[in-house]
């Protein structure tokens, strides 16, 4: 059948970073979300919010954040529409949204695309972003790398799957971005993330993200 959703939702950013710095250093960011989606006379609400906080750390231009997030979903326990579905870095191969897209709340590297079902869910996860390397000849006008910013990250995440007993799983990886020019003044980063994905302590899988965003 047809399915409505309604979305409305709340962001907060006041982030800095020193001159010279490649990525955020300090501040504090928050967000809200609703979303409510109709099927067939059925309605399936669904509430989560986050918020991250971080700074610098006292070596040049590297910092730690610390990014947390709960949600829960309504609605008919075994419709597929009652759930949150997370998993993965998030990252297209080719993409132009966030580059570091495993702080948000939907993911969770070091397990499948919407591997992680949940009708309720608690996530934390630490980043330490490490000073960034310059490259001071690296290329030519027409293809230039400017920098390279490397950040490690690990979290843990407890579920209540829409049936089923209550899952808890944690993520350690690490993801270099690489920042470049092309044709003289076009910005492009391409970014390699290494994770794995772990459930109650038991090794699981391993995730490996390539992804090129565009401007």
């Amino acid at each position: 059948g047809n399915i409505g959703v309604i979305k409305l939702g709340l962001k907060y950013e006041n982030i800095a970073k020193s001159l010279g710095a490649v990525d955020q250093e300090r501040g504090l960011t928050w967000d809200i979300g609703f979303e409510n989606d109709v099927s067939d006379g059925g309605a399936y609400p669904s509430i989560h919010g986050g918020v991250g906080f971080g700074a610098p750390i006292g070596w040049n231009h590297s910092s730690v954040w610390l990014y947390s997030a709960a949600g829960v979903a309504g609605g008919v326990r075994t419709n597929p529409l009652g759930a949150f579905y997370m998993g993965a870095f998030g990252n297209n191969y080719v993409d132009d949204g966030e580059v570091k897209r495993y702080r948000q709340f939907d993911s969770f590297p070091g397990f499948a695309i919407d591997a992680i079902a949940a009708r309720r869910f608690a996530r934390s996860l630490a980043e330490w972003n490490l000073p960034p390397v310059r490259f001071a000849e690296a290329g030519r006008p027409s293809l230039y790398l400017s920098s390279a910013r490397t950040a490690v990250f690990a979290g843990v995440m407890a579920v209540q799957p829409p049936s089923g007993a209550n899952r808890t799983l944690e993520t350690v990886g690490g993801q270099v971005d690489l920042n470049f020019t092309v044709a003289l003044r076009l910005p492009m980063t391409f970014s390699v993330g290494v994770a794995h994905g772990m459930e109650g302590g038991r090794p699981g899988r391993n995730e490996v993200m390539v992804s090129l965003k565009i401007l």
